[in-house]
């Protein structure tokens, strides 16, 4: 089961709207386990006497009419007629005259006839809706064309919180996680259900997650070739266009808005902010804009052509500024092991982390050129150590910061210095 808490939560939501007449739309990313949390619910109402009908939307039946009918709604009966009205009759009679739920999951991807079908049965019936779908606004609108003219509530899946992923993996793997492969996970998945269980189970089949002494321990990256699916189906709703522009972000990493404005254009955020997998988060001082879950950027970087990484990076690098080979080579003093170790390895290994270094110095300063506050110069400070800058730069930098003290003082420069 998923973290009772996590999950008891959103169901109570989705049952407190149902009995007050009121149809859900449950939205969430691939993963989220917005489809598992209608089921539960419809569960429990079942429980309750309630009837359930389900009709699930699937790729393939977009464009043919009656398909989610056909594939997945209640037995058809031999009869001749108008299709549309004996799909509503069958409908109907499944549902009953007393309390009912027509729960259609990824009502996004049911054909528009199928649609129909159920948004008459919901007028003419006590039955409600119950829809998943994806979270972006062309999604939500398709499958709201299921609810007919009832209210409906919007409910997002909102992630797993630490203590609940701990439940869902001890349920996956048959025992606790260690709190270090828990973390990693979380990290990964950004409490996705569906994305940390997928991440676990690849990796136990992978021998990169062991257990030992009653608990799974991590004893390698938890990242595995498997996990290609899984950011597809993250990723199903983009177009190339927009795969490119998540690809340019990933790059970049988590930067603030003002650097991302600087290389991606508002139009290709929103379309990403929209699609679930890129996120604005506050933290600490600053708003960060992040690719989510993180393990779709750690698959764009890692599995992507050459050309595709050169093509990304040139964009930021010509955003920021950045003169290619400015930063200092990262990898030096590195223990790496396995394929790393080859003397291939070791050349991709150094020539990424260099690139990866001098675009974080270059977000870091420009965060720091646009607001110069004891916490971005710190930020800058240590992106500079990292990439191995000249002591001469790093001086420079102290004695700006201490040539126009923010409102804060320059306590936390000083204190940087004095290490």
């Amino acid at each position: 089961m998923q973290g009772e808490s996590w999950s008891d939560d959103v169901v109570g939501q989705v049952l407190d709207a149902l009995r007050s007449g009121t149809g859900v739309l449950l939205t969430g990313v691939a993963g989220a386990g917005s489809g598992a949390l209608a089921e539960r619910a419809a569960g429990v109402l079942a429980e309750d006497g309630w009837q359930v009908v389900r009709v699930p939307g699937r790729p393939g039946v977009r464009g043919r009419p009656l398909g989610a009918l056909s594939l997945g709604g209640p037995p058809a009966r031999a009869a001749s007629g108008e299709p549309l009205a004996l799909a509503v009759s069958r409908v109907q009679e499944a549902v009953g005259t007393g309390r009912a739920v027509l729960l259609a999951r990824r009502a996004d991807l049911l054909d528009e006839e199928t649609r129909a079908v159920l948004a008459t049965v919901v007028d003419r019936t006590a039955a409600r809706p119950l829809l998943t779908s994806r979270p972006d606004r062309s999604s939500r609108l398709a499958a709201l064309r299921a609810a007919g003219e009832v209210p409906v509530a919007a409910l997002a899946v909102p992630s797993l919180r630490f203590d609940d992923l701990l439940a869902v993996l001890a349920d996956e793997l048959g025992a606790p996680a260690a709190p270090d492969a828990a973390a990693r996970v979380y990290a990964l998945s950004a409490g996705l259900p569906g994305v940390a269980r997928a991440i676990v189970s690849g990796a136990r089949r992978a021998g990169t997650l062991v257990e030992a002494g009653g608990a799974w321990t991590a004893v390698a990256d938890l990242r595995t070739p498997g996990l290609e699916t899984v950011v597809d189906q993250l990723l199903e709703r983009l177009d190339g266009e927009a795969r490119s522009a998540l690809g340019v972000l990933a790059t970049l990493g988590p930067a603030s808005p003002d650097v991302v404005r600087r290389v991606l254009g508002w139009d290709e955020l929103a379309v990403l902010e929209d699609a679930g997998v890129v996120r604005l988060v506050e933290s600490g001082d600053r708003t960060e804009v992040v690719v989510v879950p993180p393990l779709v950027a750690e698959h764009l970087l890692a599995s992507r052509n050459r050309v595709a990484e050169l093509r990304a990076r040139d964009r930021v690098e010509q955003a920021l500024g950045v003169v290619p080979g400015d930063a200092a080579d990262a990898s030096a003093g590195m223990t790496v092991t396995g394929w790393a170790a080859s003397r291939e390895g070791v050349a991709v290994l150094g020539r990424r982390l260099r690139h990866a270094a001098g675009i974080r110095l270059a977000v870091r300063r420009a965060e720091w050129q646009h607001e110069p506050t004891p916490a971005t110069t710190v930020r800058l400070l240590d992106a500079m150590t990292q990439a191995g800058a000249a002591r001469a730069e790093v001086e420079e930098v102290v004695a700006a910061a201490r040539e126009r003290p923010a409102a804060g003082g320059t306590g936390a420069v000083d204190e940087w210095y004095a290490r």
